[in-house]
């Protein structure tokens, strides 16, 4: 099965950063540093207000420095961008862009998700990987590349 395709910057984006904000990892840091931050203000003397102060703005930062560097990240990469044809068979995925091309096997990704709109194959501990639209994709073709996934012993991620 063949697919072409191009994915806009703001949907990677918006994609990127949700899928990294939602990860349980940077949840309970952000959850561990605000406790810490309502810690030093609730039960501080006088120098611990100022901790818990500088402890809740970090943690409100945080999400805008991880967007920021996801943008950075998709800006500096042309690749990411690129109108690619996506190549899908029972050995992996081969991806081609106008100057580049990549094959991974099946076995080098760790489990898969889907949304209404996209399918993300997750090749690291972060969940990032391939980001496959269904809109270029028949139901049938769906369904066989569900197939290659479940064969490849990659079940759905808890983040189905």
């Amino acid at each position: 099965m063949v697919l072409t395709y191009q994915i806009t910057r703001d949907d990677i984006v918006r994609s990127l950063w949700r899928r990294m904000f939602t990860r349980p990892h940077y949840l309970r840091s952000l959850t561990f540093l605000a406790l810490l931050a309502v810690a030093a203000l609730l039960l501080g003397g006088p120098a611990n207000p100022y901790v818990g102060m500088l402890l809740a703005c970090y943690v409100g930062f945080r999400p805008f420095a991880l967007r920021s560097a996801i943008v950075r990240m998709v800006d500096t990469n042309p690749t990411v961008t690129d109108r690619r044809s996506l190549t899908l068979d029972d050995a992996g995925l081969i991806a081609e862009g106008a100057d580049w091309q990549i094959r991974v096997p099946w076995r080098h990704f760790r489990g898969w998700s889907e949304d209404p709109s996209y399918f993300y194959l997750e090749k690291s501990i972060s969940g990032l990987g391939p980001m496959i639209p269904k809109d270029v994709m028949t139901e049938a073709e769906q369904t066989t590349l569900r197939g290659y996934l479940t064969t490849a012993a990659l079940g759905p991620s808890a983040r189905s």
